[in-house]
C-alpha cells in the first residue's frame, strides 16, 4: 500500500464589527481586536445556516463555506499540489482501486459524540457515485470500478458529515442546531443578522486544540467591500475573506502600501470570471466564435486583474495546470467577428439579439457592461443585460433556461467537480453541451458518474468520460488535451482572465498556511497561526 503522509491546515474567517470592542471582546491591542480573537472580514452575507440547502447561490451556501475554514472539516485538502487531510490517514492499493481513509486520531463533534468510520462511510456514501464503499477493519475503504487519475482531486471540498445528525434529513426538515455541528477546532456560537456577525468559539474537544492560539473568531459581514477595506486598515478587523474570491486590482493596489497589511499571492485554478453560453439555446458556433473574438481582454485585465492576471487562452485550460495544451491566447479580433457573425447572415439591418444574464449584486454587472460595448462595436450585435439581484432569484431564472449566457466564477473546488476542469460549469442545469446522455437536474457527486453508453454519449460526452475515468496521468493529459480542442472548436465557454489569488491580512498574523480550496483561511492553518502582540 502506498501511504500518504497527511498534513493539517484549515481555513477560517471571522468578521467583527467596526468597534471591535463594542461587541465585548476585552484585552484589545493596538489593533483594536482583542489579542485571543481573530476578526476577519467577508461580504457574504450569512442568511441562513442550512447546510443542506448549499448549492451555489441558495440560502445556506455562504455559510457552509464560511463554516469549513474552522467549525467543519474537509477529507482532504491540497497544499502545493500535494493532497493530504487532518482526519485520516489515507493510503491506495497498488492496483489503485481502493483507497483507505483510517481515522489518525480522536475527533469529536461539537455535541459531543465521538467522529467514527461510520461518519466516513456515510460522508462518501452520500458524496460518491457508483463507487461501492465499506467498512473494513474500522476504517472506509471506497472500491473504484477502475483506477482514477483524478479520484482524490475529485474529494476536494468534501467536508465530513455527521450520520447520527444528518441522516435521513433534508433542507425542509433538519434544524439550525444539527446543522451547525462540526468536529473541527471551532464551534458556532451565535449569528447576530442585525449585526452581520457569525462568532465561534474554541472547542476544546479538538485533538490538537493545545496548539490553537485563538479562543475567538468573529466572521463580520460588510455590505460594500470598500468599508470591509477601511476596517482593515483600521485594524478593526485582522483578515479579509469571501469564498472562491480575492482582491481584484482596486483592492489589492489600495493595500500594496498601507502600514501594517501584508498581501498574500497565490496560483490557483480558479477563473476569476468566464462566459458561459446556454448551449441549448445558441447553437451556431459561428456566433460564439464571434463573441469569443469581439471582447477587449486586455481591456477586461486592465480594469480587473491583479499584477499576476494574463490574458486567457482559447482552450480554457491555464497553461500552469496539469494537462494544459497549448491554445491560442485570446485577444480582439473585430474584423474576424464581423466576418463570422456575417456568414452567419447577420447585418446592420438584422443584428444578432444577444441576451446575457447579470446577477445585479455583485461585480457581474462591470463586466457586463464591458462586454455589451465590446460586442455592439462589431456592428451586427444587441445585447440586452437581463440584470436580477439576489441569489435565489438568479438561479431560478437561470435554472429556467430562457437566458442565452451568464457570467459565473469558477472556484478552486468547483474547478474540480465532476470529471474536473470546470466541467461542472459546462454540465449545469440547461447548460448542457452534451443534455440528452447527463441526468437533468444539477449534477451533485464529486467522482464518477455513469452517464450512458458510449452509443448514447455526443462528442463532448465522450470527452468528458474520458477525464472521469483517466487511469493514469498519461490518460488523463491526453483527455484534457481533447477537452481543450473541443473548446477551442465549440465556443461552449469564455474564460475573460486568468488571474492569481491576492488576499490581504494584518501582518501581526503568523503561521498561516494556504490552502487551495479556501486560501489562507483553513481548518489546518489554526494549528499554526497566532497573532503577534
Amino acid at each position: 500500500m502506498k501511504n500518504f503522509k497527511v498534513k493539517v491546515f484549515f481555513p477560517i474567517f471571522i468578521a467583527l464589527t467596526v468597534t471591535v470592542c463594542a461587541l465585548g471582546l476585552a484585552a484589545c491591542n493596538k489593533s483594536g481586536t482583542a489579542a485571543d480573537t481573530l476578526a476577519v472580514g467577508t461580504t457574504m452575507t450569512v442568511d441562513s445556516l442550512n447546510r443542506l440547502a448549499s448549492t451555489g447561490g441558495d440560502s445556506g451556501y455562504n455559510y457552509l463555506m464560511l463554516s469549513s475554514t474552522l467549525a467543519q472539516v474537509p477529507l482532504i485538502y491540497s497544499e502545493g499540489g500535494r493532497i493530504s487531510s487532518v482526519l485520516c490517514d489515507i493510503s491506495v492499493s497498488d492496483d489503485g482501486l481502493k483507497y483507505t481513509f483510517a481515522l489518525k486520531d480522536v475527533f469529536k463533534w461539537h455535541d459531543g459524540k465521538d467522529v467514527t468510520a461510520d461518519d466516513l462511510l456515510f460522508t462518501l456514501q452520500s458524496s460518491l457515485g457508483g463507487e461501492t464503499v465499506e467498512l473494513q477493519s474500522g476504517a472506509a475503504v471506497v472500491t473504484l470500478k477502475k483506477p482514477q487519475a483524478r479520484f482524490l482531486d475529485s474529494l476536494l471540498g468534501v467536508l465530513i458529515m455527521p450520520k447520527h445528525l444528518l441522516e435521513g434529513e433534508t433542507a425542509s426538515t433538519i434544524t439550525d442546531e444539527k446543522s451547525v455541528i462540526g468536529c473541527g477546532p471551532f464551534k458556532f456560537i451565535k449569528r447576530n443578522i442585525a449585526a452581520g456577525t457569525v462568532e465561534f468559539e474554541k472547542f476544546d474537544g479538538y485533538p490538537y486544540a493545545d496548539r490553537v492560539s485563538f479562543k475567538k473568531v468573529v466572521f463580520r459581514c460588510f455590505g460594500s467591500e470598500d468599508t470591509m477595506r477601511l476596517a482593515l486598515k483600521a485594524g478593526e478587523i485582522d483578515i479579509i475573506w469571501n469564498y472562491g474570491y480575492g482582491l481584484n486590482a482596486d483592492g489589492a493596489s489600495d493595500f500594496e502600501k498601507a502600514d501594517g497589511i501584508k498581501l498574500e499571492t497565490y496560483t490557483v485554478k480558479a477563473v476569476p470570471k468566464v462566459l458561459f453560453f446556454n448551449n441549448t439555446k445558441l447553437t451556431d458556433t459561428r456566433v460564439k466564435s464571434a463573441i469569443r473574438k469581439a471582447i477587449d481582454y486586455e481591456k477586461i485585465g486592465r480594469i480587473f486583474g491583479t499584477k499576476g492576471a494574463s490574458l486567457p487562452r482559447e482552450g480554457f485550460v491555464a497553461p500552469d495546470i496539469f494537462g494544459y495544451t497549448q491554445t491560442a491566447q485570446l485577444t480582439r479580433d473585430l474584423v474576424g467577428a464581423r466576418a463570422l457573425l456575417k456568414e452567419a447572415g447577420y447585418s446592420e439591418d438584422n443584428k444578432f439579439d444577444f441576451e446575457l444574464l447579470v446577477r445585479a449584486d455583485n461585480n457581474d454587472t462591470q463586466y457586463a457592461d464591458l462586454i455589451k460595448t465590446d460586442l455592439e462595436e462589431t456592428g451586427l450585435i444587441s445585447v440586452k443585460l437581463k440584470s436580477i439581484a439576489g441569489a435565489q432569484q438568479w438561479q431560478a431564472y437561470y435554472r429556467a433556461g430562457s437566458h442565452m449566457a451568464s457570467l459565473a466564477s469558477v472556484t478552486e473546488a468547483g474547478y474540480g467537480f465532476e470529471a474536473g476542469y470546470a466541467t461542472r460549469y459546462l454540465l449545469a442545469a440547461d447548460n448542457y453541451v452534451m443534455r440528452d446522455s447527463f441526468p437533468q437536474g444539477n449534477p451533485v457527486c464529486h467522482g464518477n458518474i455513469d452517464i450512458g453508453t458510449p452509443d448514447d454519449l455526443t462528442e463532448f460526452g465522450i470527452i468528458r468520460q474520458a477525464l472521469a475515468d483517466a487511469k493514469n496521468l498519461d490518460e488523463l493529459s491526453e483527455a484534457a488535451a481533447a477537452y481543450q480542442n473541443y473548446i477551442v472548436d465549440n465556443a461552449p465557454c469564455i474564460a475573460l482572465l486568468y488571474d492569481s489569488k491576492v488576499q490581504a491580512l494584518s501582518k501581526k498574523l503568523e503561521g498561516y498556511r494556504v490552502d487551495a480550496t479556501f486560501g489562507i483561511l483553513n481548518v489546518q492553518g489554526f494549528i499554526t497561526m497566532k497573532k503577534a502582540v
